[in-house]
């Protein structure tokens, strides 16, 4: 189909451009979101501690739960929440 200007209204090139775009931006996203999540990792002392406990108790448990408080509230709300409720606060929450 021609458009105004004899430009083509659905280009399967243009829309395959459009496309790649958007993967490619969303792909930046991802990797910065990683790198973001790296660089404010808790510092690795935390687990060899944790891993150490473990060595030396009689009676490990089962799990063991690490991380800064909202993670760990993350999984008593992946428990109690519906998964799509679940679903949707994760999202919000990694977009801001």
């Amino acid at each position: 189909e021609e458009g105004v200007g004899g430009s083509c209204i659905q280009c399967p090139i243009a829309l395959a451009l459009k496309q790649e775009y958007k993967l490619k931006k969303d792909y930046k996203k991802s990797i910065n979101s990683a790198n973001n999540h790296v660089k404010n990792a808790l510092s690795p002392e935390i687990i060899s501690k944790l891993v150490f406990k473990i060595i030396k108790s009689e009676n490990p448990k089962i799990h063991y739960k690490v991380g800064t408080f909202i993670q760990k509230f993350s999984i008593v709300l992946k428990n109690i929440l519906p998964d799509r409720l679940f679903e949707k606060i994760l999202l919000y929450y990694n977009k801001n």
